[in-house]
């Protein structure tokens, strides 16, 4: 741990939506293509491009290409920052995923979380 994560809070768990994805990649990674100049022995996957492991240079052209991102979950668009979500996590030491939920996935998986946290001091 580096001195300057002490402070950091910790990341929040993933609702079930975000798991059952992160599931879903990892069940079949085996079957993706990786891509062909992957020299970091790490892969990104990023919802705009779900058949391919991609290098960092290759993820970054994959952000700034994107035009009409839908949502990891449902046949939706996602990538408006105002509304939807974007969950960014390293799921292994050489893996690492970039999921885009529309805002009603969003809401649902956030409700989920929400029915499962303990009742606040102030509610009655």
């Amino acid at each position: 741990m580096r001195s300057d994560d002490r402070n950091q809070p910790a990341a929040p768990e993933p609702g079930p939506i975000v798991q059952a994805i992160i599931d879903q990649l990892l069940a079949t990674i085996t079957d993706l293509e990786p891509c062909d100049h992957d020299k970091e022995a790490f892969a990104l996957w990023i919802s705009t491009r779900p058949d391919h492991l991609l290098c960092g240079f290759c993820y970054q052209a994959a952000q700034v290409l994107a035009e009409a991102i839908q949502c990891a979950a449902c046949p939706n668009t996602a990538g408006n920052p105002d509304r939807d979500a974007v969950f960014i996590a390293k799921l292994r030491d050489d893996l690492g995923a970039h999921i885009y939920l529309c805002h009603a996935c969003t809401q649902a998986d956030l409700s989920t979380l929400s029915d499962l946290a303990p009742p606040s001091e102030n509610s009655n």
